[in-house]
């Protein structure tokens, strides 16, 4: 099915991306800075990059990868890094998974990577910090709460516990072995006065937990070994050329790819999606495999005709959108029109499948 592109995404080219789809003077190649190529050409385009961190280390994110993206958006990083450290406080969180995008960098994502699985406990015993204490005996965000060790199990507050119910609050049942009333739970947990259960033997203590639950861990900082990143560029144009031959960040993923954008360009593709991505243990990247791989840093590319119909196309080669299956396929300038005539019975016989097309 042949792609147009709406009058909205039109609309929200820049003029300097519209001057490059413009026919150049003779098939030139243009020069631009990868960094503002990447960040500045198309930056009107909604969601024009997205990055995504999964696994890393909520007190220090790792966004090593997006050198040269990152840098222009200081906000953004205080922002994660701000995230990241109320996990680990509050949430008692070790791990978080990291997620922005052009349209929205002012409000980046950062959740608790902890997921408990249906019939097993899931990652969160690398995920949350459980040196403070038994994690996984609640839910949701919650999912890393420890659990002390002083304590023989939790519980959260039930619906009799009205002074309680704050998510903040846990009730610690404390060992039976000991029959003091003296207080059990050391500093720097704040908790109320040991009392008796009401309908269970045994004793309890009310403590709230805290909002610095990161001091507390020990030995965890650790980068995890399946922490990952990816990037995802929307546009970016085929025929950009590096000014720099710089090989981290960034600045490598655009010279590992510029055979395919090379590729694309000769086949009359204008704006190419770049992705990349890696494993965040083999930072900072030096080389990049150009495609996918699952256990070294890759960078691909191919055209953007999927995101952006006829606009991610050539316009000095003739009209394009015509050829359902390959949509940049030019109609040649000295056709009135071009009709993709490829399954057509008047240009069947020995060359089978070959693309041809017949001008009006």
């Amino acid at each position: 099915m042949s792609r147009t592109p709406t009058t909205c995404c039109l609309s929200l080219l820049p003029r300097l991306l519209l001057l490059s789809l413009a026919p150049p003077a003779s098939g030139s190649r243009v020069s631009v800075n990868l960094t503002e190529n990447l960040t500045d050409a198309v930056a009107q385009l909604v969601s024009q990059f997205h990055i995504n961190v999964k696994n890393t280390l909520c007190l220090s994110p790792n966004l090593d990868a997006f050198e040269g993206i990152l840098n222009k958006y200081p906000k953004t990083v205080k922002a994660i890094q701000t995230a990241g450290q109320k996990w680990a406080n509050k949430y008692n969180c070790r791990l978080c998974h990291v997620s922005a995008q052009q349209a929205t960098m002012d409000r980046p994502k950062v959740d608790c990577a902890a997921e408990t699985g249906t019939l097993t406990s899931g990652n969160i015993a690398e995920a949350c910090l459980s040196s403070n204490g038994k994690v996984g005996w609640q839910s949701g965000k919650n999912v890393c709460l420890p659990c002390p060790k002083e304590c023989e199990s939790c519980e959260k507050p039930g619906t009799l516990d009205v002074s309680y119910l704050s998510s903040r609050w846990f009730k610690c049942v404390l060992p039976s072995e000991s029959s003091n009333l003296g207080p059990r739970m050391p500093q720097p947990w704040k908790c109320e006065p040991v009392a008796d259960r009401r309908k269970q033997r045994g004793q309890s203590q009310w403590c709230r937990y805290r909002y610095d639950l990161a001091d507390t861990a020990s030995g965890e900082t650790q980068p995890s070994s399946s922490g990952t990143w990816d990037l995802r560029v929307t546009a970016a144009p085929c025929n950009a050329q590096l000014e720099d031959a710089q090989s981290r960040g960034v600045a490598g993923i655009m010279q590992a790819v510029k055979p395919a954008l090379d590729k694309q360009w000769q086949r009359n593709c204008a704006l190419c999606r770049i992705t990349a991505g890696g494993p965040l243990s083999q930072l900072p990247a030096e080389e990049f495999k150009l495609g996918t791989s699952s256990s070294r840093p890759w960078a691909d590319s191919v055209c953007a005709y999927d995101e952006l119909g006829n606009a991610a196309c050539r316009r000095d080669r003739g009209s394009t959108g015509w050829n359902n299956e390959v949509g940049c396929n030019p109609c040649p300038i000295e056709c009135v029109s071009c009709t993709d005539s490829t399954s057509s019975w008047l240009f069947s016989g020995s060359q089978g499948n070959s693309h041809k097309f017949k001008r009006s």
